[in-house]
């Protein structure tokens, strides 16, 4: 019963703010992460890559500090691999209802920009914290 209204919850459209408390971010963190596997366990393919990106940088503009940032990670990825391992052993629900309801999560309303760069799709701009660096400035001299 537990699975089931997780992954219920979890596949409803996030809706995302960048001021959250610590707490809020957690369960941010966990509900993006547990969307990420369902959809992964169920071949979700560009739309995941795309959704990574997003809640990457959605995760990394919440969190205060770097500490925070890499607890936040280590929820959302542990949120991955359960709703994963969920969906391998329980299936409740069909890929092709997880499907339909990931692709049409508003985070897919939100554009990202060469520069990492996130525009909200309220108008709110997420910037990476660190550079991203292009790859001429990685190669080796």
């Amino acid at each position: 019963m537990r699975l089931v209204i997780m992954l219920t919850m979890i596949l409803f459209p996030v809706l995302v703010s960048a001021q959250n408390k610590p707490v809020q971010n957690s369960a941010l963190a966990n509900q993006l992460g547990s969307a990420a596997g369902a959809a992964y366990a169920c071949n979700a393919g560009k739309s995941l890559e795309d959704f990574e990106v997003i809640a990457s940088r959605l995760l990394a503009n919440t969190a205060e500090t770097a500490e925070d940032e890499r607890s936040l990670d280590e929820v959302y990825v542990e949120a991955k691999v359960r709703a994963i391992k969920v969906h391998k052993k329980k299936h409740p629900m069909s890929c092709q209802e997880i499907l339909k309801r990931f692709n049409n999560m508003r985070i897919f309303k939100f554009v990202v920009y060469a520069d990492g760069s996130v525009k909200m799709d309220d108008g709110t701009m997420l910037h990476p914290k660190r550079p991203i660096k292009k790859p001429s400035q990685t190669k080796k001299k």
